[in-house]
């Protein structure tokens, strides 16, 4: 389907990548986030930026952006909050959220908003930042 990924890399914990299941095209590489990341022209991560603390998410950004080619993306999709509450569906929605991030990581990890996520990322080394909203709980970040 896409002719120009010849490749890709199933980056986790050692003991989550020794039971993924063999696929085409598919390497499985056990590690650590907070040590490395395999190099790579896009990095695609889902749900991981929210589970962590800020400074634990640039040393996760950190260490994408210097796995990544000049010209390499970090590809994140990632709840992202409103600059300004109301009381629509996706409000609600990741503010319920938010809550139960807060609840499941003992406080640790959170909902942010579109300008902490571009912070994020420009402390990380990253010079671009753009967001695209997806649906009404998920959004695409995009950092180059």
């Amino acid at each position: 389907q896409f002719p120009n990924v010849r490749e890709g890399i199933n980056f986790d914990l050692p003991e989550v990548v020794a039971k993924a299941p063999k696929i085409p095209g598919v390497t499985h590489m056990g590690g650590d986030m907070f040590q490395s990341v395999p190099s790579g022209d896009a990095i695609f991560m889902k749900w991981v930026l929210t589970t962590w603390t800020d400074e634990e998410c640039k040393q996760i950004m950190k260490n994408c952006y210097n796995a990544l080619p000049v010209g390499g993306k970090l590809i994140a999709c990632e709840p992202v909050l409103p600059k300004e509450t109301d009381d629509s569906h996706r409000t609600r929605a990741l503010l319920e959220g938010d809550i139960f991030v807060m609840t499941m990581y003992r406080t640790k990890g959170k909902h942010r908003t579109e300008e902490e996520f571009k912070e994020l990322g420009l402390s990380a080394g990253f010079h671009t930042f753009r967001p695209f909203y997806i649906d009404y709980f998920y959004t695409i970040l995009e950092f180059q």
